[in-house]
């Protein structure tokens, strides 16, 4: 019994019939060809829709940090200022009223506290200062 499937398993299972091969060639050489016209919209379509995939993330993506930081494109300004009122951004701007008396002698601290204060400074900042100059 044993010898029975062995010898099942050596022939091949599946087989092709006699001169198939032969009439395959003729029958593939009646088929005639076919050109396939590919038209300029066809050659276009991925790139537009890569492009199209683009702009819905970026919208979908403005739209999100919208939503999640309440300011809108055009507060950009606003932004920035808010920026330097929290001391992420050094404020420079140079205070008018320090160069109106031009005749003065020497500037007190009070009024060095008020154009630090006026520019933006923290009053921590201050009181980090004046324990550094010894006050």
């Amino acid at each position: 019994m044993e010898k029975d499937i062995l010898d099942k398993l050596k022939k091949p299972s599946f087989s092709t019939p006699e001169g198939y091969f032969d009439k395959l060639k003729a029958h593939l050489e009646e088929i005639p060809g076919k050109e396939v016209e590919v038209s300029t919209w066809q050659k276009s379509r991925p790139y537009l829709v890569m492009a199209a995939c683009f702009l819905l993330s970026l919208i979908v993506g403005t739209g999100i940090l919208k939503m999640t930081t309440g300011q809108s494109v055009s507060d950009a300004d606003q932004f920035y200022y808010d920026l330097g009122y929290a001391d992420l951004i050094p404020v420079t701007y140079a205070d008018p009223s320090l160069y109106e008396n031009e005749g003065a002698a020497e500037l007190s601290s009070e009024d060095i506290e008020d154009y630090l204060i006026a520019t933006g400074v923290s009053v921590n900042r201050l009181a980090y200062s004046e324990t550094l100059n010894g006050k």
